[in-house]
Protein backbone atom coordinates (compact mmCIF):
# COMPACT_ATOMS: atom_id res chain seq x y z
CA UNK A 1 0.00 0.00 0.00
CA UNK A 2 1.34 3.44 -0.93
CA UNK A 3 2.19 5.97 1.80
CA UNK A 4 0.39 9.30 1.43
CA UNK A 5 0.47 12.63 3.21
CA UNK A 6 3.01 15.34 3.79
CA UNK A 7 6.48 13.94 4.34
CA UNK A 8 10.14 14.47 3.49
CA UNK A 9 12.39 11.75 2.12
CA UNK A 10 15.46 10.36 3.86
CA UNK A 11 18.12 8.57 1.87
CA UNK A 12 19.39 5.87 4.22
CA UNK A 13 22.16 3.28 4.27
CA UNK A 14 21.69 0.04 6.19
CA UNK A 15 24.22 -0.65 8.96
CA UNK A 16 24.46 -4.39 8.25
CA UNK A 17 23.51 -6.88 5.58
CA UNK A 18 24.30 -7.04 1.89
CA UNK A 19 23.16 -3.50 0.94
CA UNK A 20 25.33 -1.33 3.21
CA UNK A 21 26.81 0.64 0.28
CA UNK A 22 23.47 1.45 -1.37
CA UNK A 23 21.17 4.34 -0.43
CA UNK A 24 17.43 3.75 -0.23
CA UNK A 25 14.63 6.33 -0.09
CA UNK A 26 12.28 6.19 2.91
CA UNK A 27 9.34 8.43 3.81
CA UNK A 28 10.12 10.58 6.87
CA UNK A 29 7.22 12.10 8.81
CA UNK A 30 9.18 13.32 11.88
CA UNK A 31 12.16 15.65 12.07
CA UNK A 32 15.42 13.71 11.98
CA UNK A 33 18.92 14.81 11.04
CA UNK A 34 21.60 13.51 8.69
CA UNK A 35 23.67 10.98 10.63
CA UNK A 36 20.80 9.80 12.85
CA UNK A 37 20.40 6.06 13.29
CA UNK A 38 16.80 5.02 12.62
CA UNK A 39 14.52 2.00 12.48
CA UNK A 40 12.94 1.63 9.04
CA UNK A 41 10.01 -0.46 7.83
CA UNK A 42 10.32 -1.83 4.32
CA UNK A 43 7.51 -3.04 2.13
CA UNK A 44 8.93 -6.57 1.88
CA UNK A 45 11.68 -7.18 4.46
CA UNK A 46 10.30 -6.01 7.81
CA UNK A 47 12.26 -3.74 10.14
CA UNK A 48 15.89 -2.72 9.70
CA UNK A 49 18.49 -0.36 11.21
CA UNK A 50 19.89 2.37 8.98
CA UNK A 51 21.70 5.71 9.09
CA UNK A 52 20.32 8.81 7.37
CA UNK A 53 22.71 9.91 4.60
CA UNK A 54 20.68 12.86 3.26
CA UNK A 55 17.24 14.44 3.39
CA UNK A 56 15.30 15.70 0.35
CA UNK A 57 11.75 16.68 -0.58
CA UNK A 58 9.45 14.03 -2.04
CA UNK A 59 9.43 16.03 -5.30
CA UNK A 60 13.21 15.46 -5.57
CA UNK A 61 12.93 11.72 -4.89
CA UNK A 62 13.35 9.09 -7.58
CA UNK A 63 10.69 7.01 -5.83
CA UNK A 64 7.17 8.21 -6.58
CA UNK A 65 5.06 5.49 -4.94
CA UNK A 66 6.44 5.14 -1.39
CA UNK A 67 5.88 1.92 0.54
CA UNK A 68 8.76 2.32 3.02
CA UNK A 69 9.05 4.66 5.99
CA UNK A 70 11.13 5.57 9.00
CA UNK A 71 9.53 4.21 12.18
CA UNK A 72 11.63 5.91 14.89
CA UNK A 73 15.06 7.16 15.86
Amino acid sequence: MAITGDFKVANVKFLNGTNTCTEFEYAMFDDYDVGDTVVVASAHHGLGIAKIASIITKEQAATKNFEREIVCK
